[in-house]
């Protein structure tokens, strides 16, 4: 199937996000770390591609002291409500990608 790769990575993330007992911040570098990632541009579809990136910007917005971003240090520069809108956009660009998958 079309973009089984990026859709598996996804999943892992939904299922993160949802099952962990982490504050919210923690959630996203965990769901980012074990997979997403990953995901590089030509594993997406071209419609979603801008979107993931969007994301993948609000995620590394911050500098970490080592120069790279929030994944090196987990929910230091992003709070609560941050965190909560990313989590609905990595839901969101799932179901995207389940719909476009299942159309190919």
């Amino acid at each position: 199937m079309a973009y089984e790769y990026a859709w598996s990575q996804f999943l892992t993330a939904v299922f993160t996000l949802a099952e962990s007992q982490d504050k919210l911040p923690a959630r996203v570098y965990t769901a980012f770390a074990r997979g997403l990632i990953h995901i590089r541009e030509e594993d997406l579809p071209e419609e979603l591609r801008e979107h993931f990136h969007a994301v993948q910007q609000q995620v590394n917005r911050a500098e970490g002291r080592d120069g790279r971003g929030i994944l090196a240090e987990p929910g230091q520069f992003m709070t609560a409500a941050e965190a909560r809108k990313i989590i609905h956009e990595v839901v969101r660009l799932h179901t995207e990608l389940t719909r476009l998958r299942e159309k190919a």
